[in-house]
């Protein structure tokens, strides 16, 4: 079984230590691979998989959003994170792209290409939100602009 566990906790501080008590709010089982990442924003939550998708979910009652499952990325997908603004939601997979999806529609907004083909297995916006930074296995590091699609610059 594939899961996705979502607690509440609560942090209680005390003179040396900090107690943490959890209490399990929702076992999501959707995916059908396993489960590479979640992500978290103040509205969705988003976990991507092996099985080729990104499921988005709402916060509010972790119900399954009408646009999900997502299904941009023709293998594994490995990461998955949201703009600091709200409005995108990347993913990345080993089908050397990184997908940016609309959070209001979940349409494709960009499809960005690494530049070697290596598989992608890590993304990250920039707090700004104007910018993705890509990892991929041969150890680059791509740095795209949201707007204009374009790679700035891979070290």
């Amino acid at each position: 079984m594939h899961f996705v566990c979502v607690f509440d906790s609560t942090f209680i501080c005390q003179q040396t230590e900090v107690l943490v008590m959890a209490s399990l709010l929702c076992s999501l089982q959707d995916h059908s691979d396993d489960i590479n990442c979640c992500a978290l924003s103040d509205r969705f939550l988003a976990s991507s998989s092996g099985d080729k998708s990104v499921r988005v979910y709402s916060c509010a009652d972790f119900s399954v959003l009408l646009f999900s499952p997502l299904r941009a990325n023709t293998y594994g997908v490995h990461c998955c994170c949201f703009s600091f603004c709200g409005r995108f939601l990347a993913s990345c997979s080993t089908d050397a792209r990184i997908i940016i999806l609309s959070t209001y529609t979940g349409a494709a907004v960009a499809e960005l290409e690494h530049p070697a083909r290596a598989p992608v297995r890590v993304c990250v916006f920039s707090p700004d939100s104007r910018f993705v930074l890509s990892g991929a296995s041969d150890g680059t590091v791509a740095i795209w602009d949201v707007m204009s699609k374009k790679m700035q610059r891979s070290v």
